[in-house]
């Protein structure tokens, strides 16, 4: 049976979605939702969902969230006769979700529904996906399981790989749930699918790093000396008289090696922060900082190394893909560099600075059109940046002289030009102007 305690959480389970879809009129509908303007919402829902010129992915997706306005609104009596004349499937879907949003005790039911409108649509992975959503809502991970794997059998998606990670890790295979919640990013993830996986690595963080009652108040004591009073010698002395009885406490021996940086004793912090990442194995701070304190020491190797293992245990750790990222392109590993920054651009996509740096790497590894395809979104709303018209300048020359289409020269002279106006006396724009000076000379 539902959970009451899950019935609040249910507009989020209906919205929540395994498969892309909707369009402008739709967007146009959840904003009035945010906003808390549910008629006005539900109206427009309303004459969405009685249209027929929808794809099957696109009608789930209207009809679930049409579900989701209704719930919120108490209007759930005036679903009935509009389910009424749609294809069986969607009906069926529909009343699975009417079915839970009326009353927790409606689960069997809603299960029952969803799996015959499985059998009319068998290759949609929203239906099983669904299913899956909703026992976990139940904290029922293990039920949940298989209608996940048919999910992503039938659609390898974002959404489909972070719920299967939430359940694993309700059943206890944490190694398995970061398996499954490292390819988020390479599954064009929304905002929610971020979420939800970070929401996964901090369930992870909050078991590794829980501090046992007589450790809590000398902890928060230390704590205090470093942060609030930056008193570090302080700190390293109340740790290490904790350490006493909790020598196996992580977060005791990463204070430790903190308190160690801030005090300048390099060698002690590493020591400190190889303890801790040894007992805490799951948490990605130690290795974090661990590659921070290489890269200052000039290790690169070893930073790298770091870098890469704190990825693998929060492969949403932005800081860190970044710098791994930059690290690699200054190694002359395009390619590896390039893997990395193009995860950081999917979880940063809001960030000018996250798109050029992937940009770059795209470049530096000889992925030209990859490259271009970030330079001309960036320079869309920066049509005079200096460094975008540079970029596109050489990138589209260069396509030119493998290519030979005179539209790829045209526009990368144009870029050439407009870089040259902002800043004509630049190594690379003089470089750049007499490679076009002799293309164009040999062509004419």
């Amino acid at each position: 049976m539902l959970r009451r305690g899950a019935v609040c959480v249910l507009c989020g389970v209906l919205v929540g979605c395994a498969t892309p879809g909707g369009g402008q009129q739709l967007k146009q509908a959840r904003r009035l939702m945010e906003q808390g303007q549910l008629v006005q919402a539900c109206s427009a829902l309303d004459s969405l969902v009685s249209r027929d010129d929808s794809n099957r992915q696109d009608q789930l997706e209207l009809v679930r969230t049409w579900v989701d306005c209704l719930v919120r609104s108490g209007e759930l009596s005036r679903a009935a006769v509009r389910l009424a004349p749609m294809p069986e499937a969607v009906r069926m879907y529909g009343a699975a979700l009417v079915q839970v949003g009326r009353d927790p005790r409606g689960m069997p039911r809603a299960l029952q529904l969803l799996r015959r409108a499985q059998t009319r649509w068998p290759d949609e992975a929203e239906i099983p996906y669904r299913a899956a959503v909703l026992l976990l809502a139940d904290g029922q991970a293990g039920a949940a399981l298989p209608f996940l794997d048919r999910a992503g059998r039938l659609q390898d998606s974002a959404s489909v790989a972070v719920a299967r990670a939430h359940a694993l890790l309700d059943l206890g295979r944490t190694r398995e749930a970061l398996d499954q919640v490292r390819q988020v990013p390479t599954l064009r993830p929304s905002t929610r699918d971020v979420q939800r996986g970070r929401a996964l690595i901090q369930r992870i963080a909050r078991r590794g790093r829980a501090i046992p009652p007589s450790a809590r108040r000398p902890y928060r004591q230390a704590l205090d000396l470093l942060r609030r009073r930056d008193l570090a010698g302080e700190c390293v002395r109340k740790v290490e008289a904790m350490l006493l009885d909790h020598p196996r406490l992580a977060a005791a021996h990463t204070l430790l090696g903190l308190a160690h940086l801030r005090l300048g004793n390099v060698a002690e912090a590493v020591v400190a922060l190889r303890r801790a990442e040894t007992l805490n194995a799951l948490d990605a701070t130690n290795p974090l900082y661990l590659a921070v304190v290489y890269q200052k020491r000039g290790q690169v190797e070893q930073s790298i190394s770091s870098y890469q293992k704190a990825l693998s245990l929060d492969p949403f750790l932005l800081q860190a893909g970044r710098e791994l990222g930059q690290l690699l392109l200054r190694q002359g590993r395009g390619p590896a560099a390039a893997d990395v920054l193009e995860r950081v651009a999917v979880l940063d996509q809001e960030s000018d600075s996250s798109q050029r740096m992937a940009g770059r790497a795209h470049m530096a590894a000889g992925a030209l059109r990859r490259a271009e395809r970030y330079f001309v979104h960036l320079a869309r709303s920066n049509p005079d940046d200096f460094e975008l018209n540079l970029r596109l300048g050489q990138l589209l020359l260069r396509r030119y002289k493998e290519e030979g289409r005179v539209e790829l020269l045209q526009q990368a002279s144009r870029h050439i030009r407009r870089a040259a106006s902002t800043h004509p006396s630049d190594p690379e724009v003089e470089e750049l102007q007499l490679q076009l000076r002799q293309v164009e000379e040999k062509r004419f």
